[in-house]
């Protein structure tokens, strides 16, 4: 289920409000009984390659370092990403702002951001040997910079210290730090800004060390400009004093100096120089507004008599900084195709065989620009270390393809579930960038749906439809001006049983259904009714009893659940829930279990609800009772074959609740090491066992856990043996130890055959007294996979099948081999008749096979049946022939004559299998 941007706002401001309120207090909570165990979370790389707050290059090693959004320290080889973790639980945990390199010790100095909700940093954190065998040590604690978001690092070689700028813990900061002998054990640490009159209460974007005059600049976030320290390696008191004017110069976002001619350059809203920053500073601008002037500069970097810079109007060079009016000077190094939609956040330049400008970027990694001083050439690094937010995922469980939205547009992944492959399927050219897509799919046609959004509405908003996803998608807006063409989508689902798209909006434009969304005749209608201008927010459909269902806000008299009972109709809305329910909570999720209509919801803070018989008399359950208080849910997926519900939380985990539709219910959490991320929208696929779980600012996840995915055939009938295929998903079967299952007494399972670690087949044989209906599915002996529920059904005795006969014909107490289907798996009481005898004599019997002797007192030719307990099979024809006549005991043997020298003789054969004695008379 898809999810509105408002909403997740609207969590994470409540989510810190409920902190604080209950941040003096415990919940006392008795568990229900856990059931599930936690599942095995890994991270789907992408989409997008994440954010890179900080790089650093070694021309020693040729290593390129990034930072990440708490997934570690990355490294480059030029070829490949991989993480610089020594198996610790050391930075990969946190969010990483920025990187300083000691080459020469081949240390890595990294600064720390905040984590979740937890409103400061962690520090300082040093690595040895990050190129070849890494060690992390915190090099930070309560008493210095231990607690404080990094934002700024700058290592001075030749004095072995290492400058800290600091940030928050709430506003501003704790201005400028220095670390002397930071590479070893006795470190120490000094903040060298003390006075009401410097910068000691700032928060320090950047730093730029001159080592020829021993100064240090710091640029200074809230508008405190551009300052210098005089002596930044002594003892207090310290001598800072502002070098920029006020106006231009607000905020030093980034700095770079040119030591050969003392200059200062700095990006802030424009690009600044400032000649004899330690003497008497003289600023101008040197971007005139036709190129980089008139956006921020958050990254600069001067190399080799050249200024690069980069803006939101992408990377530019400068050949001539150092003229009276470079304004002129400026080159674009970059193209949209380039770095597209990519914030770069950071520079730094690689030397060595081959020149190159790196860039880091939010949302896209690290790029390297091949040339830049003649013939600029882009090539992305990749890594996939996704620091986008989503919200939606759908799958295409035949395709076997994941369709997200994030702040970028709309992304696929081919194979999630093994090896996942992420490309980007929208553009400007499209549906550009929007903040707020709500999908849906169509199966059947393969066309995805997207609700886009921008907060506002506008143009460019509505409903689109792509068709070809999966391959060169095309985007084509299905929505206008008289529908919900300029509307916010705050909810989107697709009726596949009767072709109908049902759309929610944002800005105040009601509910509304599309008829023959795939096709170019497609036609809105205006469903709100009593819902008026409400938030409708999420959507559930019961195909079975053609209602819908929808949580409608911002109207506190009539917020929470409506059912429209009749889905082709215009506006029979009626309300479902109550005051003494869910009316007033803020509902995050809804899910349905159209089998045994139950509708279930999930939300901020009030825990989760049963609703039974909602499409007549509903009746409403809390299924959280005894859990912790104040969770906030953020969505809701149903899984049917098992019965289980999945709920992702902000900052509490995922949750997994089992026979939900029951007052014995179970829950668990099963975020395990992660559940402090900001989990968002869910999506299960029922083909791989997968469950997809959006997080915020690090892309997509999936859980792989153990269970039952299907089994082949589904049924078999009273007396039956057969062969079942059982397939698990991520499961560990292993022959001799593994067992196939069935609940109840309606099968025996005389063998289990294992083919791999998911697939067995399980010999199964029938009693005839076996009781009918459904049975669950599991296997025992390796790990605890979830049964496929109800996934086996026992049906009653089958009419048997005569196919052949073998022979056709033949004399009394013949053996006849019978072939057909459903004779059982054994006898019983089941016979074979002859015309109107009854076979009396039985060879094997299978439910396939079966052999009898043609009884006596028959003649001509008989029909042959089969009779079991499922009543009398088809016909087959059989022809008796006679007995041989009996055997002659007297011959006469012609008369004859014999002569001299003839020999005389009389031969006689017996045909027959025993031996006898001839007389013979002459």
């Amino acid at each position: 289920m898809n999810k509105n941007s408002v909403l997740k706002g609207h969590v994470a401001i409540l989510l810190i409000a409920f902190l604080l309120a209950f941040s003096l207090c415990l919940p006392v909570f008795i568990p229900q009984a856990q059931a599930v165990e936690a599942y095995s979370w890994e991270e789907l790389m992408g989409p997008g390659d994440g954010d890179a707050k900080g790089i650093a290059w070694d021309s020693g090693s040729s290593f390129l370092y990034r930072t990440t959004d708490r997934r570690g320290i990355w490294k480059y080889d030029g070829a490949s990403w991989s993480i610089v973790d020594d198996g610790s639980d050391n930075v990969k945990n946190y969010d990483t702002s920025c990187l300083a390199l000691d080459d020469g010790r081949s240390i890595l100095y990294t600064g720390t951001w905040l984590k979740g909700t937890i409103l400061h940093g962690y520090g300082v954190w040093r690595c040895s040997d990050p190129a070849g065998t890494p060690s992390w040590t915190k090099i930070s604690g309560p008493g210095d910079v231990g607690d404080l978001m990094i934002k700024s690092l700058l290592y001075e070689p030749g004095g072995n210290r290492l400058f800290v700028g600091t940030w928050g813990p709430l506003t501003g900061g704790q201005g400028v730090w220095r670390c002397d002998s930071p590479d070893g054990s006795s470190y120490t640490w000094t903040k060298i800004c003390d006075s009401d009159d410097d910068i000691k209460d700032y928060g320090i974007y950047s730093l730029a060390y001159d080592a020829v005059h021993g100064t240090l600049f710091a640029g200074c976030a809230d508008n405190n400009g551009v300052w210098r320290c005089d002596n930044p390696d002594a003892s207090a008191p310290y001598a800072w004093q502002k070098i920029s004017p006020s106006g231009d110069v607000y905020n030093g976002l980034s700095l770079s100096y040119d030591a050969d001619g003392d200059r200062l350059y700095t990006g802030s809203s424009g690009v600044y120089r400032c000649n004899d920053p330690n003497g008497t500073p003289a600023w101008s601008k040197i971007a005139n507004d036709s190129s980089i002037g008139g956006a921020d500069a958050p990254a600069i970097f001067f190399s080799d008599d050249r200024l690069y810079a980069a803006s939101g109007r992408g990377t530019w060079r400068c050949d001539g900084p150092e003229q009276p009016d470079p304004s002129g000077l400026w080159t674009k190094i970059s193209s949209d195709e380039d770095l597209g939609s990519a914030q770069v956040t950071c520079m730094s330049y690689a030397t060595g065989p081959t020149d190159a400008l790196l860039v880091g970027t939010r949302y896209y990694g690290v790029l390297r620009c091949s040339t830049p001083q003649t013939t600029p050439t882009w090539t992305n690094t990749g890594g996939g270390i996704s620091s986008f937010s989503t919200y939606g995922l759908v799958c295409d469980h035949t395709r076997d393809i994941l369709y997200v939205g994030t702040e970028s547009g709309i992304w696929r992944c081919a194979n999630p579930h093994t090896s996942p492959a992420w490309r980007k399927i929208s553009g400007a050219a499209d549906i550009g960038w929007k903040y707020g897509y709500q999908l849906a799919y169509d199966q059947s046609r393969n066309l995805l749906y997207a609700g886009v959004g921008t907060g506002v509405g506008g143009s460019n908003c509505g409903v689109w439809r792509c068709s070809d996803p999966n391959g060169s998608w095309s985007w084509t807006q299905i929505s206008g001006a008289g529908d919900v063409g300029e509307s916010d989508i705050s909810a989107l689902s697709f009726d596949d049983s009767r072709d109908l798209l049902y759309a929610g909006t944002g800005s105040g434009h009601g509910v509304w259904r599309c008829s023959n969304p795939h096709g170019m005749s497609y036609s809105w209608t205006d469903i709100t009714g009593p819902l008026g201008t409400r938030l409708a927010q999420y959507f559930a459909l019961d195909k079975n009893r053609d209602a819908v269902y929808a949580y409608c806000s911002h109207a506190p008299a009539n917020d929470g659940i409506w059912r429209l009972s009749d889905a082709s109709d215009t506006a029979d809305w009626e309300k479902i829930s109550t005051a003494a329910d869910i009316d007033y909570s803020d509902v995050s999720g809804l899910a349905l279990d159209g089998g045994r209509n139950k509708l279930y919801v999930v939300t901020i803070g009030d825990g989760a609800w049963r609703c039974d018989d909602p499409d007549e008399s509903p009746s409403w359950d809390s299924i959280s009772v005894g859990m912790p208080l104040g969770i906030a849910f953020s969505d809701l997926v149903y899984d049917g074959a098992h019965n289980l519900l999945y709920a992702p939380s902000v900052y509490d985990g995922v949750w997994t609740f089992e026979r939900p539709d029951s007052d014995a219910y179970t829950y668990s959490n099963n975020g395990g090491q992660y559940t402090e991320y900001e989990w968002r929208d869910s999506c299960y696929d029922p083909g791989t066992g997968c469950l997809y779980n959006g997080v915020a600012h690090m892309g997509v996840w999936r859980a792989g856990f153990s269970q039952i995915a299907s089994c082949s055939p589904g049924s078999g009938a009273r007396g039956q043996a057969l062969d079942v295929m059982v397939v698990g998903a991520h499961t560990n079967f292993q022959q001799g130890i593994s067992n196939v299952t069935f609940s109840g007494a309606g099968a025996v399972v005389n063998s289990t055959t294992v083919l791999d670690a998911t697939h067995a087949i399980a010999n199964v044989s029938i009693p005839g007294n076996a009781p009918l209906g459904t049975m669950d599915v599991s296997v025992t002996g390796t790990g605890s996979p979830d049964p496929l529920l109800g996934a086996f059904t026992v049906t009653d005795f089958r009419v048997p099948v005569i196919t052949s006969l073998s022979p056709t014909k033949g004399e009394i107490g013949t053996t006849v081999t019978i072939k057909g289907s459903a004779f059982g798996s054994d006898r019983g009481t089941s016979y074979v008749q002859f015309g109107s005898k009854g076979a009396v004599s039985y060879g094997s019997w299978s439910d396939t096979k079966l052999e009898c002797e043609v009884p006596a007192g028959i003649s001509g030719t008989v029909v042959v049946t089969v009779t079991t307990q499922g009543g009398m099979s088809n016909s087959k024809a059989f022809a008796v022939t006679p007995p041989p006549p009996p055997a002659a005991t007297t011959w006469y043997l012609a008369e004859g004559c014999t002569g001299g020298d003839f020999e005389t003789w009389v031969l006689v054969q017996n045909p027959n299998p025993d031996p006898v004695i001839v007389d013979l008379t002459f």
